[in-house]
């Protein structure tokens, strides 16, 4: 229960713990962000 286990590894390993996950993540992100806010459905 330290401030390394508890809230830094889950900010670092919020988008994923691998370098793989990390570019999915950002992908869906922008797709959903840029792309759908301009889609008119």
């Amino acid at each position: 229960m330290s401030y390394y286990s508890d809230v830094y590894l889950k900010r670092i390993n919020k988008d994923g713990t691998t370098r793989q996950d990390r570019i999915k993540t950002k992908k869906e992100r922008e797709f959903n962000e840029i792309f759908l806010k301009r889609s008119m459905y």
